[in-house]
């Protein structure tokens, strides 16, 4: 069950920042307002991040073997690197 939540959980993740990248290669005056620094993409991208993060936590002390350690700690590296990312274009802004 943990499994499968954070495999739908990193599809949305993966789905909201693409859709982010590929705001950025269109022009401001084309696109609005919508970009990575609106609260609302923020607050979609950390929500997701955290639920990423705590769902890998419940896989790892569940001890799936479908999933090893250092899979999870590379889900776990990935999405701290989104976090990171995000955090910084928000400073930028």
């Amino acid at each position: 069950m943990f499994i499968e939540r954070l495999e739908l959980e990193a599809s949305k993740l993966a789905s909201a920042v693409s859709v982010l990248q590929m705001l950025e290669k269109i022009p401001q005056e084309d696109r609005g307002e919508l970009s990575w620094g609106m609260p609302y993409s923020r607050l979609r991208i950390t929500s997701s991040c955290f639920s990423i993060l705590e769902l890998a936590s419940a896989v790892a002390k569940a001890g799936y073997r479908e999933c090893d350690a250092l899979t999870l700690d590379e889900i776990k590296r990935e999405t701290f690197d989104i976090l990171h990312e995000v955090c910084a274009r928000d400073e930028a802004a």
